[in-house]
Formats: C-alpha cells, sequence, structure tokens
C-alpha cells in the first residue's frame, strides 16, 4: 500500500513539473535570459539544468521517468552531448555505475544510455508484454488510467520488439506471442 503511495506522489510530482515546463514554453523565447551566461571570451553560452530529481527504479519506472526527462529536454531545447550529460546527472547508484562502464562515445550518446539503461532494468519487449498481460486496476485508480497504462505498456512493447504499431506490425506482435506461447507448452 506504501509503495503505491509512493507511485502515485511520483506520478504527481511529474505531472507539475510537466505542466511548469508548460507554461514556461509558454512564456516564449524572452525568458531565455536564466539559461545563458558570460564565458570568458565575453560569449554567450547555455547552461542546461534539467532539475527533475534523481531517478530512483524502486520508485518510478524507468521509462516514465525517461519520459518526463525527454519532455523537459525538448522544453529547454536541450539536445545532443548535452541531453546525455544531463541524464546522467540524473542518475545515481547502479545506473551512474552503468554509465560509466560505457565507452567515452557512448556515454555522450543519449540513445546509447538510455538503451543501455533499458537494457540494465529489464525495461524489455519480454516485461512490456508481461505489464500489458498482467495489468489491474490500482486502488483509487480510474478506468481512464487503466486504459493509458496498457495502451502505454502495449506501445513500449510494440516498439521494444522493432515492430511499427499498424495492423501488421499488431498482427506479427499476437502471431509471435501466440506461437511462443503454444511451442512452450510443446517443451514442457
Amino acid at each position: 500500500m506504501e509503495e503505491i503511495r509512493i507511485k502515485e506522489n511520483a506520478r504527481d510530482q511529474q505531472e507539475q513539473r510537466e505542466l511548469e515546463m508548460v507554461r514556461i514554453r509558454a512564456q516564449g523565447p524572452n525568458n531565455t535570459d536564466q539559461n545563458t551566461e558570460q564565458n570568458g571570451g565575453g560569449r554567450e553560452r547555455k547552461k542546461f539544468v534539467i532539475e527533475i530529481g534523481k531517478w530512483k527504479h524502486e520508485v518510478t519506472d524507468l521509462n516514465t521517468f525517461l519520459c518526463n526527462f525527454e519532455t523537459n529536454a525538448t522544453a529547454l531545447a536541450v539536445t545532443g552531448e548535452m541531453k546525455a550529460l544531463e541524464l546522467t546527472r540524473c542518475l545515481e547508484g547502479s545506473a551512474l555505475e552503468l554509465i560509466q562502464s560505457l565507452s567515452q562515445e557512448e556515454r555522450l550518446d543519449y540513445e546509447a544510455i538510455k538503451l543501455a539503461l533499458q537494457q540494465r532494468f529489464r525495461c524489455t519487449e519480454g516485461y512490456y508484454r508481461k505489464q500489458f498481460k498482467m495489468a489491474r486496476t490500482r486502488p483509487g485508480e480510474r478506468q481512464k488510467s487503466l486504459v493509458d497504462r496498457i495502451t502505454l505498456y502495449l506501445r513500449r512493447w510494440v516498439e521494444m520488439s522493432g515492430l511499427d504499431m499498424t495492423v501488421e506490425g499488431l498482427t506479427e506482435l499476437i502471431v509471435k506471442d501466440s506461437y511462443f506461447l503454444s511451442s512452450s507448452y510443446f517443451l514442457s
């Protein structure tokens, strides 16, 4: 029960941060002075500080955290190597140790970091397949929220399987899943 409350609080905080980012973006380009600083040569350079806190895998789903991070990065126009560096600032513990094991090029590549994290923390095709099939209403959860969560699990399952979210892609996913389920009965 406590774990559910913690997850709900984390989700509420993320929604509040996203709303704040939308407000900042709506204020327009005149609000960029706080994101620039003068370097020694008198030229301006952007400084990026995405303040969304540290990711804790016991509390927040990795891909939920990454979605929030990407929303903030887009709102602040953080791209390329800076995006990778900002993500690294949000990590701690075993997630940060994983990043240190990557090559220098990979540590500066956001997609490489994202993939390594997803693999390490088991955000795989099988993980989202299981989440999709086992999804149940959480205490206090509205039906729309459950449907949204199931849809999210399906999208991530399809994405991680390397298929497209089309009729053909979904057909292939369902047939592949049924095939492996039936063949596991023969192997038993």
